[in-house]
């Protein structure tokens, strides 16, 4: 058994501790009330982060069959809870104007703590909102009372595996947006379950190396 060994069965099973995707999208605002545009299927995950700065957010995107939408709210932990809310409208194409689908109520509004060891970051999740579309065009308002704070709008809920070294940069980002160092993704399980790994193989390769030298010994 040689150390090189090792390290090509911990490539080989770095695969196994990848059990979320995600894939976050950072929604620089720089002309207020602009609309982003989500494209792409509703149904696969993302993350958007978005910082408000005295105006709210606007996301767009057009269904063109009955589709789920499925829509949620984070925010990073902290004893003061930002009370971001979202309203969804349709957009009117005879009479003009928008139509109210749903919202969520800031005031009232459960957010639920939750640790994501991938992340490594405690996160508030508010209610997840869902709702069957028919075809349209649809935008999405994220707002609080005055308009401050970072928030993550997730979209949509199934994962796909990007690989074990992009979801590593995936956290990264996430972590970054929130002001989080380097040194946070030690507390991330894509980082922590490798090392553990590591040092595994390592005890086992230097556990057999003595047996090996104190075979040896005992035959000369």
């Amino acid at each position: 058994m040689k150390l090189n060994y090792l390290f090509l069965l911990l490539i080989f099973l770095l695969p196994t501790a990848t059990t979320q995707a995600y894939n976050p999208v950072i929604n620089i605002v720089t002309v207020p009330y602009s609309v982003t545009a989500v494209g792409g299927s509703l149904s696969l995950q993302r993350e958007f982060l978005g910082e408000l700065k005295n105006d709210p957010h606007m996301y767009e995107f057009v269904v063109g069959s009955s589709t789920e939408l499925y829509l949620r709210l984070a925010q990073l932990e902290s004893d003061k809870l930002v009370p971001f809310s979202l309203i969804l409208v349709q957009q009117n194409e005879n009479r003009g104007g928008v139509t109210e689908i749903g919202r969520t109520n800031n005031v009232k509004a459960k957010w639920e703590p939750i640790h994501d060891d991938l992340l490594g970051l405690t996160m508030d999740y508010s209610d997840p909102f869902v709702v069957t579309l028919k075809p349209g065009v649809y935008r999405v308002e994220v707002s609080t009372p005055d308009n401050v704070g970072k928030y993550v709008l997730i979209v949509g809920q199934e994962s796909v595996d990007n690989g074990y070294f992009s979801e590593l940069s995936n956290v990264r980002t996430i972590q970054s947006f929130f002001g989080k160092s380097m040194f946070s993704m030690l507390k991330s399980s894509y980082v922590y379950y490798p090392i553990g790994i590591v040092v595994l193989l390592i005890v086992i390769y230097q556990t057999w190396r003595r047996r090996q030298q104190i075979s040896n010994i005992n035959h000369a």
